[in-house]
């Protein structure tokens, strides 16, 4: 069918005339250009960007062209400055120029490589990108979605046609490296990406909807696992086409691998699955939708259910292609492709190359079915009550243990039948679902025009609503979903008279009941009969504000545009004291007031949900200690810890309340203690439905009214803390940055506008450091050419850290001393000066990150937002027969730092003991980032003592083990203490690849006491020298680790590879000590084939060889603890090994209990290994398997469970994490 179908294509195309007819009695009212991979000029030119322009007339507005990503070959736009930047701004400039000066309208749609091909930083470049379209000033030129959001956003094109943008690249980008929740993106996870798109496509039925994104969702080509035999012979090609070095075997390995598994850019991969099962669930069956991608650099049109797949990523490039399932046409060559939208209603999908003369000259063409009718609807609206009494959420009624473990919290005010006025839609229309994190929200227009939005008092928790640690940990999502029991319900309603009598602005909440009403159209299901309270949009007096990204455009744009940080302050002082805690950057609006050259913008807080949240179960309590979850400690007299208590609005304080001092805080928190009076505590509070009145009302006064005596405390000790280190940003204009460093130890930083001539005018910011509070200033120049100016007296203990920015900066330091104490970081390929006499260090650098800015650390691990040292503790069990029950804790120390990824330093500090062989093990690990230049600074301590045990069974393949002895497998025990500490410094190559390499000290003593009557002491069997067995030895040497480590989870891998190479050479320091060397490598193999991963094949492959004279405890050992599961631990001891594992993990079921809450499955492993000894000629090889059951209480905890049956019988193992 699909041959016939094509034939007849190619003949309409080549039947010119009944095309000619055709568009005469039914014209082209809409006519989209889909260019995909245009990223890269050819000498200087673009083929299809100039026959665009030679072919079309872009002065007639129907034409619309679209670029479906890779806008920018090889990795986006970097920063104005950095290498790079210029033949950037050129490929975007020709793209753009096709459309400049006309009528027609352009849209660029990321893609992979916009963001750095998925690297870090791919974030910052799509905005770099948005901001230079921006910067042209162009209105018919526009990237969307913008600030690397998903989307998706709709452009109505003329009555008959619907652009939907989305961008796929932010499903496949690290999390760590896109915007989430602190965003102010209208969608923020995937639920919420997809509702959206269900209300498109419900808002437009009757038209013809075009979803454009950069990846396509069907494909034969590359990123479909399509390989030739050229790649499998010559796999270089792919990297230079004239790298014909023929590898056959070892060039197939990529292909078929990538062709099976595919990379997370490839069809195949379960990430990339994911999406594309999300979208097409929504547009599966909706014959008005087209998608319309790139990626792949051919031209394809496939077709599925009934939904036509559009792939146009020829723009600049060309790559292999083949026709597939679903396939209707695929070529390999330089080209676009185009929809037609006729008056009729009609449509056609077009392909051309730039070898044709003309649009006539379509070398494949596709009918698509004609939009379908409106139908003609008429909407019945039943009689409603004017109130109604409803329950807000009767999930919370829990039993007594249920209470103890998790909280009584406000589980009545939840479950009592409230009154509410019944919402009458007459005048109405919804508009669009807000993206919340756990409140269902509906923005809708009053009859009069004005914006309102409606908010479901019920919640739903996703995993935006944890740090970003922990997205998909069940085991804390269930406790945030019961703590919403926490949450008291209608604490919005007692806010305004509070924020009133402050001067802070506020909405007005209504508690209303929206009845089951047809005129909610496409959002009726998910608002029918919903408990919501009903507030203005634009709380501020109904003049336009403006969000989060408006903002920091604003800021950045022009410094005469300012924050009003009094009135900031006072925002969050209210916070503080009704404890709300969720007060992120995208829970305010930012109201402007023109000062006469720019805006001075205020906070307006929205989305009061949380004042009042209490915290008072047993887990829960320990659930909101400083090293969890800190920020739900709960409303009380006195906070446990105000640090964490503000853990979501930490970046939002820091940088809009950097200029005020001490005095400022204090005077303005004695004056909420003094407003705050008993008769407004208490009016504000009757305002709560009657019915809850009798529960916890009164005691919710009785804190507000205790929280008065410990409040101006805890506000000083929180400005000292976000005092620590302050910001101090600039703008893409001019100004000065004045340090002028004082004696007594204090700082006045000083920042002024400079005008056209260099000269310093009006006075941007001004604020005095002083050393015992604040550590560290940084200064942002950000954009524009910039001067710092550092003077004044030397020494000081503050350390002020220069980030010039984009721009030709000019720095002068006059402060001799101590160059430590003042870092300048820049581009070296600026023009940048360097003026006076003082000491500074200078880190100079042709990588755009020098300069990175991110103020609000919406990345979640960005090196720039505000991290918070952690001091967590560790525990850990184990099982096996020869250790019997191994119990273990320690603590672990992590500290962040300027630039320094993921930590500056993280120190662990264990210990563990034997219950049955009483022996103990301690270690120590530090490890510090770049702590030398670009060197990782490493350091290890391991006691194995006292009661050190390790199995001896003797050297070599076929030792034999006798279990009818009288002492069993104790007569193989030896005793000894060791003493290993190294220190190394480590290169890490990208994320994947580090090397490191130092020095290692080693000692070992043995008592003969503690070996009495055992195995060890048959040195006539054993192959040991009896009179130097028990001599103490002491060893020096190196030791080097290279690791490549591609895990998508470090406890629990579905995916990628673990490639661990250890190599360790040691003289002796004493006369029984010997020089011997240690070569060992494993490889581990992770494979899912979804995104649930409830089936994971774990593949692990290691061998090892000992060099000189060893000891037998430095043998390579083969047993149940290290890589022979089904035997004893180190039961075969040789000078060479290797082993094979294997293990199929599959996930059962999740649970949820009150306890345990989370996952659990089955494994079942074989094994196989041998050791090889000089002077054995043994050919045998030992085979283990056997099975198990893992349990995972929370998503950073495994405990697995397993039985092995070998040849000496079996082992039963229980331990924390899997064998590998």
């Amino acid at each position: 069918m699909r041959r016939i179908l094509r034939i007849i294509s190619l003949v309409l195309v080549a039947s010119g005339g009944i095309f000619s007819g055709y568009g005469q009695t039914d014209p082209v009212v809409q006519r989209m250009f889909l260019v995909g991979d245009a990223g890269q000029l050819k000498d200087g030119h673009h083929p299809v960007c100039d026959w665009l322009k030679t072919h079309v007339d872009w002065d007639d507005s129907s034409n619309v062209l679209v670029y479906l990503g890779d806008n920018i070959y090889p990795m986006g736009m970097p920063p104005d400055g950095a290498a790079g930047y210029d033949e950037a701004r050129r490929i975007l400039d020709y793209q753009v120029s096709v459309v400049a000066g006309k009528r027609a309208r352009v849209f660029f749609v990321p893609g992979n490589h916009d963001w750095k091909q998925g690297k870090p930083g791919g974030w910052q470049q799509v905005r770099n990108e948005e901001a230079y379209i921006k910067g042209l000033g162009l209105a018919n030129v526009a990237l969307l979605p913008g600030e690397g959001c998903p989307g998706p956003v709709a452009v109505p094109l003329g009555d008959k046609m619907v652009l939907v943008c989305m961008d796929s690249e932010w499903w496949l980008q690290d999390r760590r490296d896109r915007p989430g929740l602190e965003s102010s993106c209208e969608c923020k996870d995937q639920k919420t990406i997809v509702d959206a798109l269900k209300d498109i496509v419900g808002l437009y039925p009757d038209k013809l909807i075009v979803l454009a994104m950069h990846h396509p969702f069907y494909t034969h080509g590359e990123h479909g696992g399509y390989y030739t035999l050229k790649q499998h012979i010559f796999p270089l090609t792919d990297l230079n086409p004239g790298l014909y070095i023929p590898l056959p075997v070892i060039g197939s390995i990529y292909p078929i691998s990538r062709g099976v598994f595919g990379n997370v850019q490839d069809t195949k991969n379960p990430r990339y699955k994911e999406m594309r099962e999300a979208i097409e669930d929504v547009i599966k069956g909706h014959s008005n939708i087209i998608d319309v991608a790139g990626h792949e650099h051919t031209l394809q049109l496939l077709q599925h259910d009934s939904v036509y797949y559009v792939v146009s990523g020829a723009g600049s490039k060309e790559t292999r292609v083949k026709m597939g399932q679903h396939s209707l046409m695929a070529k390999e060559e330089l080209g676009f492709a185009t929809i037609e939208m006729h008056a009729s209603g009609k449509s056609e999908i077009r392909f051309y190359n730039v070898g044709a003369t003309g649009l006539d000259q379509a070398f494949y063409a596709a009918a698509v079915a004609p939009l379908p009718q409106p139908v003609a609807t008429s909407v019945v609206v039943g009689r409603f009550p004017d109130s109604v009494t409803v329950v807000a959420d009767s999930e919370f009624l829990a039993g007594g243990f249920h209470r103890w473990l998790l909280g009584a919290n406000y589980r009545k005010e939840w479950s009592v039948p409230v009154k509410a006025k019944v919402f009458d839609m007459t005048g109405w229309t919804p508009l669009q679902r807000g993206g919340g994190t756990q409140t269902l929200s509906l923005r809708i227009k009053s009859p009069d025009g004005g914006q309102y939005v409606l908010r479901g008092v019920k919640k739903h928790v996703s995993d935006l609503a944890l740090p970003e640690a922990l997205h998909g940990d069940q085991f804390v999502r269930d406790i945030v979903s019961d703590g919403v029991s926490a949450s008291y319900p209608y604490a919005c309603l007692s806010i305004p008279p509070l924020a009133q009598a402050l001067g802070v602005p506020h909405a007005t909440p209504q508690l209303v009941y929206i009845p089951d009403d047809p005129r909610l159209g496409r959002f009726r299901a998910d608002f029918g009969n919903l408990l919501a309270f009903l507030e203005e949009r634009e709380p501020g007096n109904g003049k336009k504000t403006y969000n989060m990204w408006d903002l920091e455009s604003l800021l950045k744009e022009d410094n005469d545009n300012t924050i009003d940080q009094p009135a900031t302050l006072r925002a969050r002082l209210l916070d503080m004291f009704v404890m709300d805690f969720d007060r992120h950057e995208d829970q305010w609006r930012w109201l402007a007031v023109d000062n006469g050259k720019g805006k001075t913008l205020s906070p307006v807080p929205r989305d009061r949900d949380q004042p009042f949240f209490i915290n008072n179960g047993a887990l829960s309590y320990l659930v909101a200690s400083s090293w969890a979850i800190s920020q739900l400690q709960g409303f009380r007299p006195k906070a446990r810890n105000i640090y964490g208590f503000n853990y979501a609005p930490r970046n939002f304080d820091r940088n809009y309340l950097n200029e005020l001092t001490s005095t400022e805080w204090r005077d303005a928190a004695e004056a909420v203690v003094a407003t705050m009076t008993d008769s407004l505590i208490e009016a504000a509070l009757r305002l709560q439905p009657p019915a809850i009145h009798g529960y916890s009302m009164d005691a919710i006064i009785a804190t507000l009214k205790a929280r008065r005596h410990y409040y101006v405390d805890e506000v000083m000790r929180y400005y000292a803390f976000i005092s620590k280190v302050v910001s101090v940003y600039g703008s893409d204009k001019r100004e000065l940055f004045d340090v002028d460093r004082r004696s007594g130890d204090s700082i006045i930083v000083n920042v002024y506008k400079l005008n056209k001539e260099g000269e310093a005018g009006k006075k941007l910011y001004s604020r005095t450091f002083y050393s015992e509070v604040t550590k560290e200033i940084r200064l942002y120049g950000e954009g524009g050419d910039d001067r710092f100016y550092i003077h004044g007296q030397d020494g000081g203990r503050t350390v002020v850290r220069i980030i010039g920015g984009p721009g030709n900066d000019d720095f002068r330091n006059e402060v001799s001393a101590p160059a430590g104490k003042t870092k300048i970081y820049d581009l070296n390929t600026e023009k940048n000066t360097f003026e006076g006499n003082g000491a500074e260090r200078k880190f100079l650098s042709s990588d755009p990150a020098v300069n990175a800015i991110v103020r609000h650390g919406y990345i979640g691990n960005s090196t720039l937002g505000f991290h918070y040292n952690i001091l967590a503790p560790l525990v850990s069990v184990a099982y096996n027969p020869d250790d019997g029950v191994f119990i273990g804790a320690g603590f672990r120390y992590t500290t962040h730092g300027f630039h320094k990824e993921p930590f500056k330093t993280m120190q662990t500090v264990s210990a563990a003991h034997s219950l049955s062989t009483k022996a103990y093990v301690f270690k120590y690990a530090f490890e510090a980032t770049e702590a030398i230049g670009s060197l990782d600074l490493l350091a290890h301590a391991e006691v194995r003592a006292p009661n050190n045990t390790i199995n001896f069974f003797g050297y070599g393949n076929e030792t034999v083990f006798d279990k009818h002895g009288k002492q069993g497998v104790a007569y193989y025990r030896a005793r000894y203490n060791s003493y290993d500490v190294d220190v190394q410094l480590r290169k890490r190559f990208g994320r994947v690849f580090s090397m490191a390499a130092g020095p290692v000290f080693q000692y070992f003593t043995m008592d003969s006491a503690s070996n009495f009557s055992r195995f060890i002491n048959q040195t006539a069997i054993n192959g040991l020298d009896a009179a130097t067995l028990y001599k103490d030895r002491t060893y020096a040497g190196g030791r080097v680790n290279v690791v490549v480590d591609d895990r998508n989870d470090v406890l629990q891998p579905s995916r990628g590879i673990l490639w661990e190479t250890k190599f360790g050479s040691y003289g002796g320091l004493n006369s029984n000590s010997h020089a011997y060397s240690q070569l060992n490598t494993d490889l581990s193999l992770y494979t899912s084939f979804n995104t649930r991963a409830n089936v994971v094949v774990a593949n692990r492959v290691g061998w090892g060889k000992n060099f000189g004279d060893y000891q037998f405890y430095q043998a390579q050992f083969l047993g149940t603890l290290e890589n022979l599961r089904g035997y004893h631990k180190d039961r075969f001891a040789g000078g060479e090994l290797f082993y094979h594992n294997i293990d199929l993990r599959i996930k059962l079921a999740e649970f949820n209990t009150y306890l345990f809450p989370g996952s659990f499955g089955l494994i079942l492993f074989n094994d196989v290994g041998r050791v090889w000894q000089q002077g054995e000629a043994s050919k045998q090889w030992h085979d283990g398997y056997g099975g198990g059951f893992w349990i995972s209480p929370l998503s950073r905890l495994v405990l697995s469970a397993s039985y092995g049956q070998g040849s000496d019988g079996g082992v039963a193992v229980v331990k924390l994490g899997f064998q590998y």
